[in-house]
């Protein structure tokens, strides 16, 4: 099986044009969808699935170097372009990939969409300028025949992400703590299942909440005025990131000797939860196919 020019399951799709095949792989009906899969699974690993209960069976059997195997065989089928670039996120009710020539036409149109919804939930609100959203979105390519997984950014979310990665590693030096599941964790609700943690610091989860809070709020301004810099400056100017850190490691030192004071967990910091434009229970957008 030649998976490298694989393009779907219609009988005649070889017949049509190259738009015609795209326009096929990115709103693909769900049976020829289960179809493909069907036959890949058989073909890969010789195993049978009738139902799509089956596939998500078999699916959660699978290691690493399975899904690889099955990602990059299913890629062709499933990609757009040359390097058969798929974007492994929820795009809204009756949009697909074509719709958007550049990255950056996606980036800003999930940009209005999470600032409408935050509106929505809250009137209060007061919606954000687009100054770059993009934000670890994951894609799927081939890079000169290669296939790759992606983790798509902006420079001042990557830097932030870094700078997030650090601190919390400097938190936990400061307060150990862990998390660990609460009582709702793993009951169905709807048709989605809850994911509920709770801290533990061994007694201390008063204070390591407060550190989290004081920390989440200057990374918050931290990416703020990181998202205006690089609006400003050429994308190239990231040397500032060894900066950033020391910078950061020294305020959340410098935070532990502050009195503390009474907040809910997570503070105000962490902002009202806003849906991402995925599907939820079995149709998440991050399932690995």
């Amino acid at each position: 099986m030649k998976h490298q020019r694989m393009a779907g399951t219609s009988q005649d799709n070889f017949g049509w044009s190259l738009e015609e095949q795209e326009c096929y792989r990115v709103s693909m009906p769900e049976q020829d969808s289960f179809r493909l899969r069907q036959e890949l699974v058989k073909a890969l690993f010789g195993l049978h699935a009738k139902t799509d209960e089956d596939l998500s069976a078999i699916s959660d059997q699978f290691g690493d170097e399975e899904h690889l195997v099955f990602n990059r065989a299913l890629l062709p089928a499933a990609g757009v372009g040359e390097d058969s670039f798929f974007l492994n996120e929820y795009l809204g009710e009756g949009k697909t990939l074509l719709d958007f020539d550049t990255l950056y036409e996606y980036d800003y149109d999930d940009h209005c969409f999470q600032e409408q919804a935050r509106k929505d939930e809250a009137p209060e609100y007061v919606m954000k300028p687009y100054r770059g959203a993009l934000y670890h979105r994951w894609a799927r390519l081939f890079i000169d025949g290669a296939f790759h997984y992606a983790s798509l950014c902006m420079a001042a979310g990557y830097v932030y992400s870094n700078l997030d990665e650090f601190g919390q590693k400097k938190v936990s030096m400061l307060i150990p703590h862990r998390y660990v599941n609460a009582k709702d964790h793993g009951k169905r609700e709807g048709k989605g299942t809850i994911f509920s943690q709770r801290l533990d610091a061994g007694g201390k989860e008063a204070q390591a909440e407060e550190l989290q809070r004081r920390f989440w709020d200057y990374l918050s301004q931290r990416f703020d005025a990181l998202l205006t810099e690089f609006l400003m400056v050429r994308p190239a100017r990231l040397s500032m990131e060894a900066t950033a850190a020391r910078t950061i490691h020294t305020r959340i030192s410098s935070l532990v000797t502050r009195r503390p004071y009474k907040l809910c967990a997570f503070g105000s910091s962490c902002g009202t939860a806003v849906p991402r434009r995925r599907s939820c229970g079995t149709g998440c957008s991050h399932q690995s196919w």
